[in-house]
C-alpha cells in the first residue's frame, strides 16, 4: 500500500473503512476475525487505518478479541507518553478516548439529541 499512489491509496482506504464498518456486526464470528487477520497482514490497517478498526471492536469492548486488536494497534506519536513511566495501555487508553470523543463531537454537531445531551452533561 506504501507504493501506490494517493489516489489508489485514498480508494483502497475507502473500501477498508466501508468493509470495517459492515464486519462490525459480525466481529463475535471466527470467520469475521480471519478477514481482519488478513487486512492487518496485507494492508496493515493496524497501522495505516487505527481509527476504523476501533470504531469495528468497540462494540465488542468487554471480548478477548478487543484486547488482542487493541494490543495491535499502532498508536500515533501525540497520544504516545514522553516519558516512560506512563505504560503503553495508558497511552492506548487515552487515544481510545480521544477517537471517542472526536466521533461523538462530530455526530452532534449534526445531531440535536446528541448536542443537547451534551449541553446538559452533569458530572
Amino acid at each position: 500500500m506504501e507504493l501506490l499512489g494517493k489516489e489508489d491509496n485514498a480508494r483502497i482506504n475507502a473500501t477498508i473503512s466501508s468493509y470495517l464498518r459492515l464486519l462490525s456486526g459480525y466481529l463475535e464470528f471466527h470467520a469475521s476475525l480471519e478477514t481482519l487477520e488478513y487486512l492487518i497482514r496485507r494492508y496493515k490497517v493496524h497501522v495505516y487505518n487505527v481509527e476504523d478498526v476501533v470504531l469495528c471492536a468497540l462494540p465488542y469492548h468487554d471480548t478477548h478479541a478487543f484486547v488482542r486488536i487493541v494490543q495491535l494497534l499502532s498508536t500515533s506519536k501525540k497520544y504516545q507518553p514522553s516519558k516512560p513511566v506512563v505504560s503503553f495501555s495508558t497511552a492506548v487508553v487515552v487515544e481510545l478516548l480521544a477517537l471517542l470523543l472526536d466521533s461523538f463531537l462530530l455526530y452532534s454537531s449534526s445531531d440535536d439529541q446528541c448536542r443537547e445531551a451534551l449541553a446538559n452533561f452533569d458530572n
